[in-house]
This record gives structure tokens, C-alpha cells and sequence, in this order.
């Protein structure tokens, strides 16, 4: 199977867990894309296939932008030049699914992804699924956007679940998939005792 991983970031200690996903399927034999739209680029993570595409606005979209997200008009992440890209790395790779994490980030791929018959799901970690539910824009962009066909809503825990169905987001489509990181990558430093 080929599968596009998504979110904002590779590489820093937040997405641990994707990289441990993506690791985790290559060893099972999938063709793995990492995307993102920015890199560290002194991460200890690892991996041989990432696509970077940066997400810019224009300067005087950005402020117009900021504004309406302020005032809770608007949750949109639409971007013709972020679209092209996308698509031309989607149109590359063929992908059999698109896995975005964090709801907030998956906005980024859905707002721009032209093809629909790809399944999509999106990953609902925390704030994604909790604070972010505050805002109205957000809210209507999920209800659009979850009602596809396409696009697979996954919750790590079935509060979230419950959450989004409270507030009439679409769940028919929706699993509970609760998700760790392997933590043996983390090592407990010795404590110091202070005098």
C-alpha cells in the first residue's frame, strides 16, 4: 500500500509518534511518504522519503487572513501555490491514503487536495478536538470537509468522538484508534538533588 503521511512539521519531539508510524509501516512493507511544509533540519529522526512544501501567504494575504481567522470568519487554509505542489506530489506518488494528523493541520491537505477519490483520514489528537471546537470557522470547515465520501475522521480516544457528534460534526465515518509512541526513545536523565 501507498500512503502519504502529513502534518506541519518533521522532526521535532511533537511528532515523535508520526515518525514512529511511518518507521513502523515501511517495516511492514508500505511505501511511505513523509509530507510536511517545514523540516528541523538538526533532528535525530531519520527518514528517506519526505517532501517538504512550504505553506506561504502573500503579505497582504496573510494580514487579511489573520483577521478574518480573529474575528471568526474564516477557517481557510486555500493556497494556489501550496495546491499545485501538493498535487503534483500526490499526482507522483499515486497514493492508496493520506493520513494527516491533528485536525487543524489536516485543514492544510483538504483545503487544497483537488483529487477526491483518495481516501483520506484525519487524526484527532487534542486541542484539535478541544480547544480549536471553540471557534465557528473551524467547526463549519470540519462539517464541510468530514461529510465527503473521502475523508475518515479518527479520534484517539472516544470523549472527542462523542465531542464532535454533540456539535453535529459528521462521525458515521469515524473509529476510535487509540495511538502511543514507542517510549524506549526517551532515556530519564538522572536527577539532581538540590541543597
Amino acid at each position: 500500500m501507498k500512503i502519504i503521511l502529513f502534518s506541519q512539521e518533521f522532526g521535532n519531539a511533537f511528532t515523535t509518534f508520526i515518525y514512529n508510524e511511518a518507521s513502523e509501516l515501511k517495516k511492514r512493507g508500505h511505501e511511505v511518504l513523509y509530507v510536511c511544509c517545514n523540516k528541523v533540519n538538526d533532528s535525530a529522526y531519520q527518514f528517506d522519503q519526505i517532501e517538504v512544501i512550504p505553506f506561504r501567504r502573500k503579505l497582504w494575504n496573510r494580514r487579511l487572513h489573520y483577521r478574518l481567522v480573529k474575528y471568526d470568519l474564516l477557517m481557510s487554509y486555500a493556497n494556489s501555490s501550496f495546491s499545485k505542489k501538493l498535487n503534483n506530489v500526490i499526482h507522483k506518488f499515486k497514493p492508496d491514503a493520506i493520513h494527516c494528523h491533528f485536525g487543524s493541520e489536516a485543514l492544510l491537505v483538504l483545503d487544497n487536495l483537488r483529487n477526491s477519490n483518495i481516501n483520506v483520514f484525519v487524526t484527532f489528537h487534542g486541542y484539535d478536538a478541544s480547544f480549536k471546537l471553540q471557534w465557528k470557522s473551524y467547526i463549519k470547515a470540519l462539517r464541510s470537509h468530514l461529510s465527503r465520501k473521502n475523508v475518515f475522521p479518527l479520534f484517539v480516544n472516544q470523549y472527542f468522538r462523542n465531542k464532535f457528534e454533540k456539535i453535529s460534526i459528521p462521525v458515521k465515518q469515524s473509529s476510535v484508534v487509540y495511538c502511543g509512541i514507542d517510549s524506549s526513545l526517551f532515556k530519564r536523565q538522572s536527577k539532581t538533588l538540590r541543597k
